[in-house]
């Protein structure tokens, strides 16, 4: 899971 949202938009953006 993502601790941050900018983390996790990173995460996403980079699966996509």
């Amino acid at each position: 899971m993502c601790v941050c949202e900018c983390v996790c938009v990173q995460q996403i953006q980079d699966t996509n």
